[in-house]
């Protein structure tokens, strides 16, 4: 005759043996500094929810000079963390939420003259 406790250990062992044989999901490496990006490859950063990402040259002439400085509204929207969903060219849109970005540059005085 199966007692309670008898019942309760099964449970256990069949408990234990699921959660010993579900595997984690390894999480995704991703890029989160970029110095010299294409805007597309800025939003495929922040796509998401709650991703950070990061803007970074020690040459900051090169993104002054750049496809992403000359879209201020991107850098605007990403500063607030309001970065708007885009469509993706093979026809599916993304979402971005709560995407945090760090703007870090060096650049040399006549550069941040012009």
């Amino acid at each position: 005759m199966e007692t309670n406790l008898d019942r309760a250990i099964e449970r256990l062992q069949e408990e234990l043996e699921a959660h010993l044989n579900a595997k984690p999901v390894a999480p995704s490496q991703r890029q989160m500094i970029y110095s010299d990006a294409s805007l597309r490859a800025l939003l495929e950063a922040a796509e998401g929810d709650g991703r950070s990402f990061a803007l970074a040259s020690a040459e900051g002439a090169g993104i002054f000079d750049g496809e992403v400085m000359a879209n201020s509204a991107f850098i605007n929207c990403a500063w607030d963390g309001d970065i708007p969903a885009f469509n993706r060219a093979h026809g599916k849109s993304a979402s971005v939420k709560d995407a945090r970005m760090t703007v870090a540059l060096m650049v040399q005085p006549d550069v941040l003259g012009k």
